[in-house]
Protein backbone atom coordinates (compact mmCIF):
# COMPACT_ATOMS: atom_id res chain seq x y z
CA UNK A 1 0.00 0.00 0.00
CA UNK A 2 0.89 3.11 -1.00
CA UNK A 3 2.31 6.14 1.83
CA UNK A 4 0.15 9.00 2.43
CA UNK A 5 1.79 12.05 2.36
CA UNK A 6 1.07 16.00 3.57
CA UNK A 7 2.06 18.70 1.75
CA UNK A 8 1.48 21.90 4.10
CA UNK A 9 1.67 24.91 1.65
CA UNK A 10 1.59 28.64 2.51
CA UNK A 11 0.62 29.21 -1.25
CA UNK A 12 -0.12 32.47 -0.37
CA UNK A 13 3.31 33.18 1.28
CA UNK A 14 4.46 32.61 -2.38
CA UNK A 15 5.81 29.43 -0.79
CA UNK A 16 6.21 27.10 -4.11
CA UNK A 17 6.97 23.53 -5.08
CA UNK A 18 10.93 23.04 -5.10
CA UNK A 19 12.04 20.95 -8.14
CA UNK A 20 12.06 17.14 -7.10
CA UNK A 21 10.02 17.18 -4.72
CA UNK A 22 7.31 15.52 -7.16
CA UNK A 23 9.87 12.48 -8.39
CA UNK A 24 10.67 11.88 -4.73
CA UNK A 25 7.38 11.24 -3.89
CA UNK A 26 6.13 9.67 -7.82
CA UNK A 27 5.11 5.91 -5.61
CA UNK A 28 3.17 7.73 -2.38
CA UNK A 29 -0.08 9.47 -2.60
CA UNK A 30 -0.32 13.29 -1.88
CA UNK A 31 -2.32 15.47 -0.27
CA UNK A 32 -1.54 19.28 -0.77
CA UNK A 33 -2.83 21.18 1.74
CA UNK A 34 -2.85 25.21 1.17
CA UNK A 35 -2.74 26.83 4.51
CA UNK A 36 -3.06 30.16 5.86
CA UNK A 37 -2.19 31.56 9.12
CA UNK A 38 -4.38 34.61 9.98
CA UNK A 39 -4.54 36.89 12.47
CA UNK A 40 -6.65 36.54 15.48
CA UNK A 41 -9.00 39.46 14.86
CA UNK A 42 -9.95 38.24 11.92
CA UNK A 43 -12.55 35.38 10.77
CA UNK A 44 -11.80 32.78 9.08
CA UNK A 45 -15.10 32.79 6.65
CA UNK A 46 -13.53 36.15 5.81
CA UNK A 47 -10.47 35.15 4.89
CA UNK A 48 -12.11 32.50 2.82
CA UNK A 49 -14.42 34.98 1.22
CA UNK A 50 -10.70 37.10 0.11
CA UNK A 51 -8.58 34.51 -0.82
CA UNK A 52 -10.47 31.02 -1.34
CA UNK A 53 -10.46 31.32 -5.74
CA UNK A 54 -6.62 32.49 -5.53
CA UNK A 55 -5.10 29.55 -3.62
CA UNK A 56 -7.78 27.27 -5.29
CA UNK A 57 -5.93 28.43 -8.60
CA UNK A 58 -2.53 27.39 -7.54
CA UNK A 59 -3.29 24.52 -5.48
CA UNK A 60 -5.16 23.29 -9.17
CA UNK A 61 -1.56 24.31 -10.56
CA UNK A 62 0.70 22.61 -8.63
CA UNK A 63 -1.29 18.91 -8.34
CA UNK A 64 -1.43 19.23 -11.82
CA UNK A 65 2.10 18.80 -12.32
CA UNK A 66 1.96 16.23 -9.70
CA UNK A 67 -0.72 14.32 -11.41
CA UNK A 68 1.12 14.60 -15.00
CA UNK A 69 4.03 12.27 -13.24
CA UNK A 70 1.42 9.61 -12.02
CA UNK A 71 1.01 10.94 -8.48
CA UNK A 72 -2.42 10.09 -6.77
CA UNK A 73 -3.08 14.16 -5.71
CA UNK A 74 -6.04 15.79 -3.53
CA UNK A 75 -6.24 18.67 -2.03
CA UNK A 76 -7.17 21.01 0.60
CA UNK A 77 -7.36 24.58 1.88
CA UNK A 78 -7.78 26.17 5.17
CA UNK A 79 -7.41 29.29 7.22
CA UNK A 80 -6.18 29.10 10.45
CA UNK A 81 -5.20 31.18 14.01
CA UNK A 82 -2.66 28.06 14.78
CA UNK A 83 -1.40 26.22 12.19
CA UNK A 84 0.50 23.09 14.01
CA UNK A 85 -2.96 21.91 15.54
CA UNK A 86 -4.80 22.44 12.11
CA UNK A 87 -2.30 20.27 10.05
CA UNK A 88 -2.54 18.05 12.96
CA UNK A 89 -5.98 17.63 12.34
CA UNK A 90 -5.70 17.23 8.66
CA UNK A 91 -3.23 14.15 9.61
CA UNK A 92 -5.86 12.35 11.28
CA UNK A 93 -8.34 13.33 9.18
CA UNK A 94 -6.74 11.73 6.15
CA UNK A 95 -4.78 9.27 7.55
CA UNK A 96 -1.64 10.53 6.46
CA UNK A 97 1.19 8.36 6.93
CA UNK A 98 4.02 11.25 7.11
CA UNK A 99 4.08 15.29 6.66
CA UNK A 100 6.78 16.95 4.65
CA UNK A 101 7.78 20.40 5.37
CA UNK A 102 8.86 21.82 1.73
CA UNK A 103 12.89 22.94 1.26
CA UNK A 104 14.76 22.85 -1.52
CA UNK A 105 15.75 19.33 -2.84
CA UNK A 106 19.46 18.99 -2.79
CA UNK A 107 21.51 17.21 -5.42
CA UNK A 108 22.72 14.47 -2.91
CA UNK A 109 19.93 12.08 -1.59
CA UNK A 110 21.96 11.29 1.80
CA UNK A 111 19.30 11.26 4.56
CA UNK A 112 19.33 11.83 8.11
CA UNK A 113 16.81 9.89 10.57
CA UNK A 114 15.78 11.78 14.07
CA UNK A 115 14.13 9.14 16.21
CA UNK A 116 13.75 8.34 19.77
CA UNK A 117 11.77 5.01 19.68
CA UNK A 118 12.25 2.22 17.14
CA UNK A 119 8.68 1.49 15.66
CA UNK A 120 9.74 4.85 13.92
CA UNK A 121 13.11 3.27 12.12
CA UNK A 122 10.56 0.41 10.51
CA UNK A 123 8.51 3.14 9.50
CA UNK A 124 11.25 5.42 7.80
CA UNK A 125 12.58 2.44 6.22
CA UNK A 126 9.48 1.51 5.07
CA UNK A 127 9.14 5.27 3.19
CA UNK A 128 12.67 5.23 2.36
CA UNK A 129 12.25 2.16 0.02
CA UNK A 130 8.56 3.20 -1.80
CA UNK A 131 10.28 6.85 -2.35
CA UNK A 132 13.12 4.21 -4.13
CA UNK A 133 16.03 5.29 -1.92
CA UNK A 134 17.43 2.29 0.01
CA UNK A 135 20.83 2.95 -1.81
CA UNK A 136 21.35 6.04 -0.37
CA UNK A 137 23.67 6.95 2.35
CA UNK A 138 21.92 6.81 5.99
CA UNK A 139 22.91 8.36 9.04
CA UNK A 140 21.26 7.80 12.18
CA UNK A 141 20.41 10.25 15.03
CA UNK A 142 18.99 8.95 18.37
CA UNK A 143 17.54 10.98 20.96
CA UNK A 144 17.79 9.94 24.85
CA UNK A 145 16.33 6.68 24.29
CA UNK A 146 14.35 4.88 26.27
CA UNK A 147 13.85 1.51 24.47
CA UNK A 148 16.52 0.83 21.71
CA UNK A 149 20.26 1.75 20.93
CA UNK A 150 21.90 2.16 18.04
CA UNK A 151 22.81 -1.34 17.28
CA UNK A 152 18.99 -2.22 17.09
CA UNK A 153 18.44 0.90 15.15
CA UNK A 154 21.04 -0.31 12.50
CA UNK A 155 19.38 -4.04 12.54
CA UNK A 156 15.82 -2.71 12.44
CA UNK A 157 16.73 -0.76 9.07
CA UNK A 158 18.27 -3.68 7.89
CA UNK A 159 14.98 -5.33 8.42
CA UNK A 160 13.46 -3.39 5.64
CA UNK A 161 15.98 -3.90 3.35
CA UNK A 162 18.41 -1.14 3.94
CA UNK A 163 22.51 -2.29 3.79
CA UNK A 164 24.39 -1.94 6.92
CA UNK A 165 27.60 -0.35 4.73
CA UNK A 166 24.38 2.35 3.61
CA UNK A 167 24.67 3.06 7.31
CA UNK A 168 27.37 5.41 7.60
CA UNK A 169 26.89 7.79 10.61
CA UNK A 170 25.72 7.06 14.14
CA UNK A 171 24.78 10.06 16.74
CA UNK A 172 23.14 9.58 19.69
CA UNK A 173 21.93 13.32 21.45
CA UNK A 174 20.74 14.79 24.51
CA UNK A 175 17.04 16.59 23.80
CA UNK A 176 18.87 20.05 24.99
CA UNK A 177 21.16 19.56 21.61
CA UNK A 178 19.03 18.58 19.16
CA UNK A 179 18.40 21.88 17.74
CA UNK A 180 22.04 22.24 17.38
CA UNK A 181 22.92 19.09 16.37
CA UNK A 182 20.31 19.06 13.57
CA UNK A 183 21.93 22.27 12.48
CA UNK A 184 25.26 20.99 12.56
CA UNK A 185 24.26 17.68 9.97
CA UNK A 186 21.85 19.31 7.81
CA UNK A 187 24.26 20.20 5.49
CA UNK A 188 25.90 16.85 5.17
CA UNK A 189 22.09 15.13 4.33
CA UNK A 190 19.55 16.10 1.66
CA UNK A 191 16.45 14.18 3.16
CA UNK A 192 15.82 14.45 7.10
CA UNK A 193 13.19 12.17 8.12
CA UNK A 194 12.03 12.98 12.20
CA UNK A 195 10.31 10.81 14.21
CA UNK A 196 8.27 11.02 17.11
CA UNK A 197 10.52 12.22 19.94
CA UNK A 198 7.80 12.75 22.68
CA UNK A 199 6.16 15.93 23.89
CA UNK A 200 8.84 17.77 25.81
CA UNK A 201 11.36 16.71 23.13
CA UNK A 202 8.92 17.76 20.51
CA UNK A 203 8.65 21.44 21.91
CA UNK A 204 12.24 21.87 22.00
CA UNK A 205 12.98 20.85 18.69
CA UNK A 206 9.37 22.32 16.44
CA UNK A 207 8.10 25.20 18.54
CA UNK A 208 7.30 27.01 15.65
CA UNK A 209 8.00 23.94 13.52
CA UNK A 210 7.84 25.21 9.89
CA UNK A 211 10.05 28.28 10.48
CA UNK A 212 12.41 26.71 13.04
CA UNK A 213 13.06 23.25 11.23
CA UNK A 214 13.12 24.65 7.67
CA UNK A 215 15.82 27.62 9.32
CA UNK A 216 17.86 25.04 10.09
CA UNK A 217 17.48 22.38 6.89
CA UNK A 218 18.94 22.40 3.83
CA UNK A 219 16.67 19.92 2.11
CA UNK A 220 13.16 18.76 2.80
CA UNK A 221 12.11 17.52 6.35
CA UNK A 222 9.62 14.43 6.65
CA UNK A 223 8.16 14.24 9.62
CA UNK A 224 7.32 10.19 10.31
CA UNK A 225 4.41 10.97 13.11
CA UNK A 226 3.11 14.20 12.13
CA UNK A 227 2.17 16.84 14.05
CA UNK A 228 0.91 15.49 17.64
CA UNK A 229 -1.04 18.57 19.28
CA UNK A 230 -3.98 18.78 21.74
CA UNK A 231 -6.00 21.74 21.25
CA UNK A 232 -7.71 22.49 17.82
CA UNK A 233 -7.61 26.56 16.81
CA UNK A 234 -11.06 28.08 15.28
CA UNK A 235 -10.48 27.62 11.32
CA UNK A 236 -12.92 27.09 8.19
CA UNK A 237 -12.01 24.44 5.88
CA UNK A 238 -12.92 24.40 2.16
CA UNK A 239 -12.74 21.12 0.92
Amino acid sequence: MKKKILIPIEVLKEESMPEGIIDLLKDTEVTLLGIHDIPEQTAASQASMQYKERIESILRNIKSRFVESGVKTETRQVFTHNKEKTIERIEEEEDIDATLLLNPMQTHKKILIIYRYKENLKKAGELINQMGLNKSIVGLMLVEPEDTTLDQGVSILMNTGIKQESIKERIKTRREDIVKEIENQSSEYGLIFIGKVGKSIKETILGNISEKIKKATYGPVILLEGMKSIDKPEELEES
